[in-house]
């Protein structure tokens, strides 16, 4: 189902959601500490991890949890999910075992055009029903400047300023950092990024970095929004 775009009453709805949903996670970052961004997560199954080393692409796909979502209702925008993850690496997904470590600044000079940085735009926030205090997860997409799915973007997202937001931005220096919880706190909060389009593995890692995670399954609900911490 392609999402047709406009100025419906829908998007209007669903674009004052994501303003305060995004309202509500500036007031939850001032409590976070800094820590910088070291690796981007791509988390998939051993037979997708084959795929990868034979084709050296990560093939985008369409997006359909949680189903809610502003892209599960807007399969024609494809990309590659990761994970942002500073100092501590993620040892548990529910999306396979087989963990793929990528540096964020490769990522972004890839989808760096004619000295353009990508764009980025908050798409959602959601956690898991099982009481306060729960993990938070935050969902954002970066696309090339030049896409033409970047006008698609800007009707049914928020657009968000890469070097002006505090989950997911890069400094003077050029690398990225996020104010998140360190995975041992309570309240932990859980940045993901939609890469838009296919990767070619050999222009963002020199050294594929692959990892072995445990696999967990959610048995709770997936409540949109931000969480009572």
């Amino acid at each position: 189902m392609a999402y047709s775009g406009g100025k419906s009453s829908s998007t209007r709805k669903l674009k004052a959601k994501l303003e305060c949903y995004w309202d509500k996670l500036l007031q939850r970052a001032n409590e976070n500490k800094r820590h910088e961004i070291r690796y981007f997560l791509h988390v998939t199954s051993k037979y997708e991890r084959k795929c990868i080393e034979r084709t050296r692409r990560l093939e985008g796909d369409s997006t359909i949890y949680p189903s809610p979502a502003p892209l599960a209702k807007c399969l024609d925008l494809k990309g590659v999910w990761f994970q942002l993850c500073g100092l501590y690496l993620s040892s548990v997904s529910p999306f396979g075992t087989q963990q793929l470590r990528i540096s964020p600044i490769k990522v972004v000079e890839y989808l760096t055009t004619e000295h353009v940085k990508p764009l980025l735009f908050f798409e959602t926030a959601y956690y898991f029903g099982f009481g306060q205090g729960c993990p938070q997860n935050v969902r954002f997409v970066l696309i090339r400047a030049s896409d033409p799915q970047v006008e698609l973007c800007r009707k049914m997202l928020k657009e968000i300023h890469i070097s002006h937001n505090p989950f997911f931005f890069m400094s003077k220096d050029g690398r990225f950092y996020s104010y998140r919880n360190c995975p041992r706190s309570r309240g932990l909060l859980f940045v993901h990024v939609l890469v838009v389009g296919d990767l070619a593995l050999d222009q963002v890692s020199d050294d594929p970095d692959w990892a072995i995670v445990r696999t967990v399954t959610s048995t709770t609900d997936t409540i949109m929004g931000v969480s009572v911490r």
